[in-house]
């Protein structure tokens, strides 16, 4: 990794951490705070909705990361998104199919964080192909 590549991740880490611990503190506001309003209180979805804000703060540093990264980075991590996008639907088609049938399975907030792994493992994939 180079001199520019290796600032861009260094400043992406940066970015990235805060976002993630912006988030972690909203969602234990935002926990605390709709535990205790009354369930026919509207503002509970507006307050729910708050963690969304650094996730977005957080995905601004990935995108700016991403157009920093070299050829190369570029093409791991396209080969990693494709093998979670693949992958990711493959499952949630499925678990959807297992649902119209009656049986229950997980809630939709798991797809992201699956889409993420799934991710991390096709990168990982293609990283050690190109090694």
């Amino acid at each position: 990794m180079n001199d520019v590549q290796s600032k861009a991740a260094r400043e992406y880490s940066q970015r990235f951490s805060l976002a993630m611990i912006m988030y972690a503190v909203t969602l234990v506001i935002a926990i605390l705070i709709i535990n205790r309003l009354d369930e026919d209180n509207t503002l509970r979805y507006l307050i729910a909705l708050l963690p969304v804000i650094p996730v977005l703060f957080g995905f601004r540093a990935f995108m700016t990361f991403l157009r920093q990264m070299d050829e190369l980075q570029r093409q791991i991590n396209f080969e990693g998104f494709a093998f979670s996008l693949g992958l990711t639907g493959i499952i949630t088609f499925t678990l959807g199919f297992l649902e119209m049938a009656g049986l229950e399975l997980v809630g939709m907030i798991w797809v992201f964080p699956l889409s993420i792994a799934l991710w991390g493992i096709g990168a990982a994939i293609a990283r050690r192909r190109y090694e």
